[in-house]
């Protein structure tokens, strides 16, 4: 597992101590950045601006993925002790602790204290377990999206994911055996 891109590309990140943890691909990684890519310059958008949220973030591929192209800083949940422990090792292979910050906590019971608002969030919870529409909604909720946030979630490619009103479907892809949902908050 590797940055794919941006100031760290081709430094390798270390990958799960654990088999429950599932990290994205290098391959779908640089799916979900083309996605994102395409989008921002459309839009006119620049990463260096947002704030990224990781959540459910196993190695922290994404959310360093994202910092490695600029983005301004990123937050990383997971509620694993050995996975936050991995995510803490890249980080610090990649001297970003000023950039990041790493939260032990379940996703959904986080209080909103905890947590700013985000511009771009990144959801890729265990598979087959409907954690991601409870994750959207607890986001909404808790305040934690900012005007015009995009989401990306990844489920299996067999889920479907019904994402709550306040969201819009901007693409939707299977890559291999993962389903890529990019979402607009409105």
């Amino acid at each position: 597992m590797r940055i794919i891109a941006g100031k760290w590309k081709g430094h390798s990140l270390k990958g799960p101590k654990s088999p429950l943890t599932r990290p994205t691909s290098d391959r779908l990684r640089e799916t979900i950045f083309n996605i994102l890519n395409a989008y921002f310059m459309k839009n006119d958008i620049s990463l260096d601006r947002l704030r990224v949220l990781d959540a459910f973030a196993g190695t922290g591929a994404l959310g360093l993925e994202a910092l490695s192209r600029g983005a301004h800083s990123v937050t990383f949940i997971e509620k694993t002790t050995t996975a936050c422990g991995v995510i803490r090792e890249n980080i610090n292979f990649l001297k970003a602790q000023s950039q990041c910050s790493l939260i032990q906590s379940d996703v959904l019971t986080l209080k909103a204290s905890e947590i700013f608002s985000y511009d771009l969030l990144f959801v890729d919870p265990p598979y087959h377990q409907s954690l991601c529409e409870k994750a959207l909604e607890r986001f909404f909720e808790q305040g934690w999206l900012a005007k015009n946030a995009i989401i990306v979630v990844e489920t299996d490619s067999s889920e479907t994911l019904i994402f709550p009103e306040h969201f819009q479907l901007l693409d939707h892809r299977a890559v291999g055996r993962a389903g890529i949902w990019t979402l607009h908050f409105q």
